[in-house]
């Protein structure tokens, strides 16, 4: 017990109650506010301040708008509201005779301050439902101040030279992940560091975390202090629907029992269960690739949005999912190549191609009378600068090759539409749209895999991954008996 982690975590509990159920706040900024209010977070996870007043011209006029700076005084602490932070929410009801009821609602709330560019311990702290990657992720356990030891709630990503500690707290059924610096930085490097953390971690267990957050700075690392708090809604939590690890396997198992042709595959995934008894396979992803993969998204920002956009990608509708998918891929492909900086040789050693073949293609196309001068010089550069570069296509190829993953023939099948994809043709122009539904979907399972494959290798990931084409039931894959998992 004296090895583990410690967190203090009273402080935050404290001013998360505080936050979320303020009442009878002096209000400034908006002066008809009597002393007689609430503050609460609604259903759409924004605050919301409800108060009770006499019809006046005032609150009539703010209605239609949104609202000045509000400073909320609770005893010792001032809460501000920022200008252009807030709004009326509902209808307004006129009712000379008796009070109406009114409901400000709100999308950030600040306590204290910071400066832009000065160094803090930072918090990240968002709602979740439950600890949310349990024998998903290798994790540790760590201590609260009380005492309560928390079995596999820990985190320790490990971002250059400085740890990162991610972990989630529990009172009763209420639940919070928090993302904690491990030594002072400014606020756009905390940023930078959570989204990593954030988008690895969906990528894994399939979970983004929305709905609010806190932002929680301080001078002190055990957080015994606060310098400020701020309250923001954010985007709402989403939950992937392709997962690419899964070792929850009655998850899997029960997808694979929609359809007759895939009885096969759910037998596969019953017998591959260590104890089908249980609900996990005791295959988590290990902490070395989880630090592997925030690194990897850390240090390059077109491989964090790619990543992201293989979480969002499957909230698409069908049509949309494989040029975006496309887009990722291509993304994942040129960062990890000029990472490594290796080189795609072309197809001729360029001194060949300039001694025999340029000058033959120079020749032949000044020879072609009435050549209008565009296309002459067009076709000039392009014989001069990038006839002899390697396909796209080919780089693409080479990436997987490196990464030891052997592309399959539906893979490059899926791969090769890039170049109608790039060229403006979302769709085969010789089918009707909803002829291609199941088509597109292939697609779009595949690139997603492809672009999982990439990533989780790069991080130094070895096991099994998910076959979605089988486990959401694209009969072609499952009459080919193509397996459940995949191995990389």
């Amino acid at each position: 017990m004296n090895d583990c982690q410690q967190f203090k975590v009273r402080l935050l509990w404290e001013f998360i109650d505080k936050i979320l159920h303020l009442r009878n706040s002096q209000v400034k900024g908006l002066s008809y506010i009597p002393t007689t209010n609430t503050l609460h977070l609604g259903k759409d996870h924004k605050l919301h301040l409800c108060f009770q007043s006499q019809y006046v011209n005032d609150p009539l006029i703010d209605f239609s708008g949104v609202l000045p700076e509000i400073q909320l005084q609770n005893g010792d602490d001032t809460f501000i509201i920022p200008s252009g932070y807030s709004v009326y929410d509902g209808d307004f009801e006129i009712s000379p005779d008796k009070p109406i009821d009114l409901d400000i609602k709100i999308n950030r709330l600040d306590y204290g301050s910071v400066g832009n560019k000065s160094n803090y311990y930072w918090r990240y702290v968002y709602p979740v439902k439950s600890y949310l990657w349990f024998l998903q992720i290798g994790a540790m356990n760590y201590v609260d101040d009380k005492g309560s030891l928390a079995i596999s709630a820990y985190l320790k990503p490990r971002l250059g030279n400085r740890d990162m500690h991610v972990f989630v707290t529990r009172r009763k059924e209420e639940y919070y992940m928090v993302i904690q610096s491990g030594s002072k930085m400014d606020s756009e490097e905390m940023y930078k560091r959570v989204f990593a953390i954030t988008t690895s971690i969906g990528m894994i267990i399939g979970y983004t975390c929305g709905d609010y957050h806190f932002q929680i700075a301080s001078d002190d690392k055990d957080f015994e202090s606060i310098r400020s708090i701020i309250f923001g809604s954010i985007e709402k939590t989403k939950y992937c629907n392709y997962r690419i690890v899964n070792s929850k396997w009655d998850d899997i198992y029960n997808m694979l029992g929609r359809y007759e042709y895939q009885k096969y595959a759910q037998e596969i995934v019953k017998e591959s269960a260590d104890d089908p008894n249980i609900y996990y396979d005791n295959k988590p992803v290990e902490a070395k690739v989880l630090d592997g993969l925030v690194n990897l998204l850390y240090s390059h920002n077109d491989l964090a949005i790619s990543a992201s956009m293989l979480l969002e990608g499957g909230l698409l509708n069908m049509i949309y999912q494989p040029p975006f998918f496309h887009v990722a891929l291509e993304t994942i492909t040129s960062a990890l190549i000029d990472g490594t900086q290796e080189v795609i040789n072309p197809p001729m050693e360029k001194q060949e191609y300039d001694n025999k073949v340029k000058p033959i293609l120079l020749e032949a196309l000044n020879s072609i009378i009435e050549l209008p001068d565009d296309a002459k010089r067009i076709y000039t550069l392009r014989i001069e600068n990038n006839l002899n570069s390697c396909a796209n296509q080919d780089k693409l190829s080479k990436c997987f090759e490196s990464a030891g993953y052997n592309l399959t023939k539906g893979d490059k099948e899926a791969i090769k539409k890039r170049n109608p994809t790039f060229h403006g043709h979302l769709s085969d122009i010789k089918k009707e749209l909803p002829e291609q539904q199941w088509d597109m979907f292939s697609i779009a399972l595949r690139l997603h895999k492809l672009c999982c494959i990439l990533l989780l290798k790069a991080a130094g990931y070895s096991g099994r991954i998910l076959n979605n084409e089988v486990i959401f039931g694209v009969k072609e894959a499952c009459e080919r008996k193509d397996p459940p998992y995949i191995y990389i």
